[in-house]
């Protein structure tokens, strides 16, 4: 009967070692599944801190970058901030936020912020032939947030304005 125990457990951990290889095999192709996606830049984060946390911040309400994620959070404000974080992706590209928020003694607390993803050229081509033309991509949020609470219960609201150019195609909302 032990013996019968060991070499279920036995398959059991080569079965779990075999999925566990299959799934660090694959994880790079599940990374770039909204490559090319409109709007994908939205997801891309606000600061190195929500980066390091895989993006799971919504709840992390303690700095001014949570104006991003979840503009209520502005409310734990007590002095004003300001952050910045910039990156180098690839080809060229350069990723850039920035965050100001300052809470009021009796008006609650207001915030203002921007994400910018700027590129490098990229070769334009077509299905059957490649061109000598590059192009840029570059994209843009701005955000105006407003937070105030009363008691455990706080509130907020963040007006955004996205605007993205690819190729000399633009389009806002």
């Amino acid at each position: 009967m032990k013996a019968e125990t060991m070499k279920t457990n036995r398959n059991i951990s080569r079965w779990l070692l075999i999925l566990v290889a299959l799934m660090l095999v694959k994880a790079p192709v599940w990374a770039v599944d909204d490559a090319g996606v409109p709007g994908g830049f939205l997801r891309f984060g606000a600061s190195a801190r929500s980066l390091s946390l895989g993006n799971a911040v919504v709840g992390l309400s303690d700095d001014v970058a949570t104006s991003y994620w979840n503009p209520a959070g502005l409310s734990q404000l007590r002095t004003m901030e300001i952050t910045g974080m910039g990156a180098t992706m690839f080809n060229d590209t350069k990723y850039t936020f920035f965050a100001l928020g300052m809470p009021t003694e009796n008006w609650g607390t207001f915030s203002f912020n921007g994400t910018f993803t700027t590129s490098g050229e990229f070769e334009r081509s077509s299905w059957d032939a490649d061109s000598e033309d590059t192009f840029s991509e570059k994209e843009g949020i701005f955000s105006l947030g407003y937070a105030n609470g009363f008691g455990r219960l706080n509130y907020g609201i963040n007006l955004k304005s996205v605007s993205q150019n690819i190729g000399g195609a633009s389009g806002n909302s």
